[in-house]
Parts: structure tokens; C-alpha cells; sequence
């Protein structure tokens, strides 16, 4: 395979530094969009994709993934861009209309939907700490519902 990854206590430590990024970035980016001004538009979301690019570039040229080997992964992923987009729009939208406590909440759970689409679509089983996790998360998006 392309990406080989390390073996041992060095790959579970280096995925849970990881995990811890992306979910105080995705936190950060939150509540950064929910301070932005209902008139600056979709601006914020349109200055977030130019400021991922570089960084985009940076990966890309370090990891050398090279070219998609078929058109329809090339369109899977322009697709999955442009669905990304819609969300954080979405998302946008939804703290300037509602709570960001629990815009947020909800917005936060969209991995459990790529999980369950993964049981779905790839036919993956779930182990027991996913289904603990999943109904954990779904019961607190109920309790934090309940107290808006």
C-alpha cells in the first residue's frame, strides 16, 4: 500500500495527538464563525478555503500521495470539496439564526454519520465502544436539546 502506518504504542500516540487537533480546531472554527457579522456574508467560509489551500499544498507536496488513478475517485473527491462547503455554510447560517450552544452540539456529531454510513455503505460491523460512544453522543445531543 501507499501509507504504511508505524506500528505500536508510537501510531495510537500520534493518533490520539491528532484526534486532539482536529477537535480543538473544529471547536476553534465554531466559535470563530459564530463571532463573524451577519453582514460580512459567506465571506468567512470563502477566506477559510483560501487559507486551507497552502496548507493543503504544504501536505500534499510532503506526503507525495501523486494523481487519483481514475476519474471517479478525482470526482468523488471534488464532490466531497463541494458538499464540505455546503456545510460550513450551512453551519454558518445556523449559529446566526440559532444557539451556538447547541448548533454547535449537533454540528459535532457529524462523524457518527460517517460511521453509520460506513456499517451502511462498506458494510463495516461496529465494536462495542462505538456503540457505547454513539449512544452517549445521541444522548447528550437529546439532554442538550432539551435544555435550549
Amino acid at each position: 500500500t501507499a501509507f504504511a502506518p508505524p506500528a505500536g504504542r508510537r501510531w495510537r500516540d500520534l493518533t490520539i495527538v491528532l484526534a486532539v487537533v482536529a477537535g480543538v480546531g473544529f471547536g476553534l472554527l465554531f466559535v470563530f464563525l459564530d463571532e463573524t457579522s451577519d453582514d460580512s456574508g459567506v465571506w468567512p467560509i470563502v477566506i477559510g478555503q483560501f487559507v486551507t489551500m497552502p496548507v493543503l499544498a504544504l501536505v500534499l507536496a510532503a506526503t507525495k500521495p501523486g494523481r487519483p488513478r481514475d476519474r471517479v475517485a478525482a470526482w468523488l473527491a471534488v464532490a466531497a470539496g463541494a458538499m464540505a462547503v455546503t456545510a460550513n455554510i450551512s453551519y454558518l447560517v445556523a449559529v446566526r439564526t440559532g444557539l451556538l450552544s447547541l448548533v454547535a452540539v449537533v454540528t459535532s456529531l457529524y462523524p457518527a454519520t460517517t460511521v453509520l454510513l460506513a456499517t451502511v455503505i462498506d458494510k463495516e460491523r461496529l465494536v462495542r465502544p462505538q456503540v457505547v460512544g454513539l449512544t452517549l453522543a445521541l444522548g447528550a445531543l437529546v439532554m442538550v436539546s432539551a435544555g435550549a
